[in-house]
């Protein structure tokens, strides 16, 4: 008599208590024996990828991903961590389709910030500063109190010479997160250069 319906709860039940207790090996042990027994719930995919994700796996853990994205292809958070994946990966093409897709399903106001960021950070990775301003303004309009979002909006002002823009982003930056010392330093490099072609920062 075949009992693994009657495993896979016991499996999963001890992975989760693994990942949650830092121990993403042993986690992934009863996961990947779990796995086997073809599992639907798309949040058992989800913790998979993450553990995939955290021992350094990039490719499985997408695989994970899409396999939730599969069971559950109207979670917003699912496409967003795909586009995080490949990007880490440099898969830019794939990055931008899970990320537009999930555009188009319903966020909230935090979801489509981090969307648009990383969708701004895409647009970087390939050299398209203007493209990733963009996106990284949606996200300041969304999440007006994001220092991060600040800085790579700065960022990308700057490699499109726009240095008295960048400035502004910056000041913002070191405005929301006093600390950031890497928005001080490009404050002072945009100052500069905006000294050198003649325009004030």
């Amino acid at each position: 008599l075949d009992n693994s319906d009657d495993q896979r709860p016991v499996l999963l039940a001890k992975a989760r208590v693994m990942a949650e207790s830092g121990n993403n090996q042993e986690a992934l042990h009863h996961l990947e024996i779990a796995l086997d027994m073809d599992i639907h719930d798309h949040s058992v995919w989800e913790l998979a990828g993450e553990l995939y994700a955290s021992s350094g796996n990039i490719e499985t853990a997408r695989n994970a991903y899409n396999r939730a994205c599969q069971i559950a292809p109207l979670v917003p958070r699912y496409h967003l961590r795909l586009g995080q994946l490949c990007l880490q990966s440099e898969h830019f093409d794939q990055a931008l389709a899970h990320l537009n897709q999930a555009t188009t399903l319903e966020l909230d106001s935090d979801e489509q910030a981090q969307v648009q960021s990383e969708l701004g950070r895409v647009f970087e990775a390939l050299g398209q500063f203007d493209r990733a301003y963009k996106a990284y303004s949606v996200a300041i309009q969304q999440q007006p109190r994001s220092a991060s979002n600040h800085f790579r909006a700065g960022v990308a002002l700057k490699q499109l010479k726009d240095y008295d823009s960048a400035a502004g982003m910056f000041k913002k930056a070191i405005e929301l997160d006093p600390k950031n010392v890497d928005a001080h330093r490009q404050l002072a490099a945009v100052s500069a250069l905006g000294l050198v072609s003649g325009t004030a920062v």
